[in-house]
């Protein structure tokens, strides 16, 4: 079963769609660049961009509202839990970045 967020997303998406269909009504379908489009291609740009936004904000809303019901649940784990597969892996404590400037040729 779809979530709300994925049902919305479908729906924006055929707007997508849409604008797809009157890209190959005016550009055709042939090989080669299409002038004139640069408008069409430059929406579907902005509404993918903001349809793709809408779906992350309604999904993490969807899982705020689970995690509600479900009760507490840890967002990540406590660092000291972290740090012995740090060791094993044999990073230690410091990561190489870690000290001086991160610009080539800059102490």
């Amino acid at each position: 079963m779809p979530s709300e967020a994925q049902k919305s997303l479908d729906a924006n998406l055929k707007e997508i769609e849409r604008l797809l269909a009157l890209h190959t009504m005016v550009g055709g379908k042939t090989k080669g660049r299409r002038y004139g489009l640069e408008v069409l291609n430059k929406s579907a740009i902005v509404l993918i961009t903001a349809y793709w936004e809408a779906y992350c904000e309604d999904i993490a809303a969807e899982a705020g509202r689970h995690r509600e019901g479900v009760g507490r649940l840890p967002l990540m784990a406590p660092v000291r839990s972290l740090a012995p597969v740090a060791i094993l892996r044999g990073r230690g404590a410091r990561r190489q970045g870690d000290a001086g400037n991160a610009e080539r040729g800059r102490a």
